[in-house]
């Protein structure tokens, strides 16, 4: 179950179709606090955060989840990834970064990689 929480519709509408022919369960968001009530509830495995939103960003979007949530693969979306970026958030135990840009392959070898190391600590 993969929760993407983005304010981009048509990124929605793309990662949807993608994922959902992979097989994957998938939900998308635009509003962050129904986001993190899902994830609350126990009702997403994965998740992708958008890093720019409207309202409140994905560093404090994942803050908030941390603060209930300490071990879910979080995982950010950025227009382009920057290891500063994933330098200054690493306290936040964040498992990925995934550059919008890039092709669907990686995004599924990204999803690949989280779920082989969640059945390892399962």
């Amino acid at each position: 179950r993969i929760l993407f929480l983005d304010d981009d519709a048509s990124f929605h509408k793309m990662v949807s179709m993608r994922l959902r022919a992979d097989g994957y369960l998938v939900t998308t968001h635009t509003d962050a606090a129904k986001a993190v009530d899902l994830i609350r509830q126990g009702e997403v495995d994965v998740a992708f955060v958008d890093f720019k939103m409207p309202q409140l960003n994905g560093i404090e979007v994942i803050a908030q989840i941390r603060e209930f949530n300490k071990t879910i693969p979080l995982v950010l979306l950025t227009g382009h990834a920057d290891t500063a970026i994933m330098d200054k958030y690493k306290h936040l135990n964040i498992h990925g970064f995934f550059a919008k840009m890039n092709d669907f392959k990686k995004l599924s070898s990204l999803i690949q990689v989280i779920l082989r190391g969640m059945d390892r600590s399962a």
